[in-house]
């Protein structure tokens, strides 16, 4: 019986039965506990590096709009960020380069 991974009522991904056997090869810990692990890691590492790159981009935007306190916590500073006028994300930002 196969396994199916959902984010937000749909299903992402289908793990079979043989894809369960192959991972189970050269996975000691059990199965359910080793992809949950991993599938967290994953979104979690993707959310940090996006992190890093925001804060990275912005926090000299923000000193040079006399921005003297910078937050440090994560909700905090993407308040602030987003919050700015000129701030788009990737979505956006790539239309305006399609117009």
């Amino acid at each position: 019986m196969s396994k199916k991974i959902k984010y937000d009522n749909e299903d992402i991904l289908d793990i079979s039965d043989t894809d369960k056997l192959i991972i189970e090869n050269d996975v000691a810990e059990d199965f359910d506990t080793d992809i949950k692990r991993r599938l967290k890691y994953i979104v979690e590492h993707k959310k940090e590096q996006c992190f890093k790159r925001l804060w990275d981009e912005w926090v000299p935007k923000l000193r040079d709009r006399g921005q003297t306190t910078i937050p440090t916590g994560e909700t905090e500073f993407v308040s602030l960020v987003t919050s700015q006028p000129d701030y788009k994300n990737a979505a956006q930002r790539a239309q305006e380069i399609k117009a």
